[in-house]
């Protein structure tokens, strides 16, 4: 929203100096205040690559800007993929989180009911690579299962999926995931199916995961100091040790903490700041050269023990603004 402060003698020198990069700031100004006037949500309280990929895609989505597109099967095509991957997104970093980093680890967690979606014969090689979405098996239709009344006993949906559902017990996921059974069909989809209602609840939706992945992150976990060992372990109410769900992953990163904290050092030192995208995970791990789960162990290890300011400019987007530096090891 910068650009509304400029007078017109500084908007004419960035028109000078680069008339295209100007007009491509302002097309995005313009098509993010249109995305906030139909969802009412703030570009930063949802998922930058969300965010991104709508404003990448305004042109095949809006036929203006007071509508999306509902005539065009491509569109509406679009328009399912980018929803579907922020649903497997969370769906997988959560899971990662909460019942452990591999998918052997996670699907003890899981009740029977969705089980038998992952069941097709794979490679254990394939299984234990640390990137292996198990929830890209699930069709659009498929979906619905994560809402059935047989699972809402399970741990799976007491941490992953209730946490989405807001006060009044209206699940947006609910809403997006029968829309998606539709458009998976394609049949029938009429101009209306396709609507600024129907994108103001995706973005409803996408808010909720980013803020369920946000309260991990900042109160839904628990340090644990065994002895010589560290832990952390996401998602359950307790706040003893000895009571935790069985189903809970204990992340141990008495080995890692040491190595995050120097490479946020170091690129704090170097450019003031590091920003991490936790949604990417091959970046992350790529990042701190170490499995994704231990990483953002040791971030939540850090930010509890107040070694480091964590900011969160979008909402799998942490900004890590300084480090304490001191003598002893982590």
């Amino acid at each position: 929203m910068f650009l509304l402060s400029l007078d017109h003698s500084i908007c004419k020198w960035y028109s000078f100096r680069g008339e295209g990069q100007f007009r491509d700031l302002w097309d995005e100004l313009r098509r993010s205040v249109h995305i906030f006037t139909i969802c009412k949500i703030k570009n930063g309280l949802l998922s930058e690559d969300f965010v991104c990929s709508i404003l990448n895609e305004y042109p095949k989505l809006f036929i203006s800007d007071t509508q999306i597109i509902t005539n065009n099967e491509s569109s509406t095509i679009l328009f399912k993929n980018i929803i579907e991957h922020a649903v497997r997104e969370y769906l997988f970093i959560s899971c990662k989180l909460i019942f452990g980093p591999h998918y052997h680890d996670r699907i003890g967690g899981y009740p029977e009911t969705l089980k038998r979606y992952f069941s097709t014969p794979i490679n254990n090689q394939v299984l234990e690579y640390e990137y292996y979405n198990e929830f890209h098996n699930l069709s659009s239709k498929e979906f619905r299962v994560l809402l059935k009344k047989e699972i809402h006993n399970t741990d799976f949906y007491r941490y992953i999926i209730k946490p989405i559902t807001n006060n009044e017990g209206i699940s947006f996921f609910e809403i997006i995931s029968s829309k998606m059974e539709e458009i998976e069909q394609f049949e029938n989809i009429e101009r209306s199916d396709l609507s600024n209602e129907l994108f103001a609840s995706a973005c409803l939706l996408m808010n909720s995961l980013c803020e369920r992945i946000k309260t991990l992150l900042i109160s839904k976990h628990l340090v644990i100091k065994d002895k010589s060992k560290i832990y952390v372990t996401f998602g359950h109410e307790t706040s003893d040790e000895y009571n935790i769900p069985q189903s809970i992953y204990w992340h141990d990163i008495t080995e890692s903490i040491n190595e995050s904290r120097m490479i946020i050092s170091d690129s704090i030192t170097n450019f003031n700041g590091l920003k991490v995208n936790i949604n990417r995970i091959e970046e992350v791990t790529s990042l701190f050269y170490t499995e994704y789960t231990k990483v953002i162990s040791s971030l939540v290890y850090l930010f509890k023990e107040n070694h480091i300011e964590i900011l969160f400019p979008y909402g799998y987007t942490l900004f890590i603004k300084k480090v304490q530096l001191r003598d002893k090891n982590y």
